[in-house]
């Protein structure tokens, strides 16, 4: 009978330590999971951060695109025109504000560039670790598998 007491204590024991290692495997899937949602949600707020600078960026180009015809067009009719007359130099005025509005845009583009490059460092930094703790949530889920 002792002997059978001995048994059902030890098993008993071993039942405690696996409902222990049960609720702590429980806890570390919820925390992984809720760190792989947090995770996963700065991703897609760093892609929509992207998107959206890369339409500004789109449009920028296009707007660039725009003034350069627009100053090309200016300098055609510069070059027509013959006389040394007022439109000659309104056009040439003209034509200096638009290559200012130019290299504006320009500069804006630019600007546009990296910071559209930065976002896109920050995503991948973020793919990096979101990646890591994904790795990390698979082993630690093995080590609890394997424990149990």
């Amino acid at each position: 009978v002792k002997s059978l007491q001995a048994l059902l204590s030890a098993e008993e024991a071993k039942c405690s330590e696996l409902e222990r290692a049960r609720n702590t495997l429980y806890e570390s899937r919820q925390d992984l999971e809720e760190r792989l949602k947090n995770a996963q949600d700065e991703v897609s707020a760093l892609q929509v951060s992207s998107q959206e600078a890369k339409q500004k960026l789109s449009s920028s180009e296009v707007r660039l695109a725009e003034e350069q015809r627009r100053a090309e067009r200016l300098e055609e009719e510069l070059t027509k025109t013959s006389t040394g007359h007022a439109s000659e130099e309104s056009l040439r005025l003209e034509l200096e504000s638009k290559v200012s509005v130019l290299e504006q845009a320009s500069q804006e583009q630019q600007a546009e560039r990296l910071d559209l490059k930065s976002l896109y460092d920050s995503l991948l930094e973020t793919h990096g670790l979101v990646e890591k703790q994904l790795a990390e949530s698979r082993s630690s889920r093995q080590e609890l598998r394997e424990e149990l």
